[in-house]
């Protein structure tokens, strides 16, 4: 992979690159995972700032030199990405790989160890058991189809503005939040 390269998407850099641009004070690096990813495993010099409450204004104004994203999968990377190159951030890099690519480099990672249950996977749960909650307790009042029905339109408005409400509920609960990370939604460039 190239240093840093340009394709039909966004800039993206390698782990060697990133690495030599840290140590020379060239970059800073936002880990746009959520807390309890950060906690559990993350690159040392990643700055928290979870995607869910990211404010692009504020980074691109705070920092003139070169700003990385990364995340778990580069999904939320480059989603972020996105909203800096729209406030005029035109010195981001997307680092796709993640603290996986970080780790499969041979480069120190840090934290727990302990990975937490995934957002995503904690909202299908949630919907899962009131869907099936309510389907079942439709045997005893037809009432409780309105339970599934809600579920219905909540994942129906968070796939129409990205935003789901759960998952934004669920990511402020006391063991998405791991002791020590500080404030999730702050990050002091």
């Amino acid at each position: 992979m190239a240093q840093a390269r340009a394709v039909t998407g966004p800039r993206e850099v390698d782990a060697q690159t990133l690495r030599r641009w840290l140590e020379a004070g060239e970059a800073v690096l936002l880990d746009v995972r959520e807390p309890a990813e950060h906690a559990a495993e993350r690159i040392p010099a990643a700055k928290l700032m979870p995607s869910s409450r990211f404010q692009a204004h504020e980074v691109a104004a705070a920092h003139e030199g070169k700003v990385v994203v990364h995340c778990a999968s580069g999904m939320r990377a480059g989603s972020v990405y996105e909203q800096l190159q729209q406030c005029g951030c035109d010195h981001v890099f997307l680092f796709r790989e993640g603290v996986k690519g970080w780790r499969e480099a041979g480069f120190e990672v840090v934290g727990t160890g302990k990975p937490p249950l995934p957002l995503m996977r904690q909202v299908q749960l949630v919907v899962g058991a009131m869907i099936l909650a309510g389907t079942l307790a439709a045997m005893a009042s037809p009432w409780f189809l309105l339970v599934p029905g809600f579920c219905g339109c909540g994942m129906l408005m968070a796939g129409a503005t990205g935003n789901c409400a759960l998952a934004n509920v669920l990511a402020r609960l006391p063991y998405n939040q791991r002791a020590g990370v500080g404030n999730p939604g702050s990050c002091s460039l």
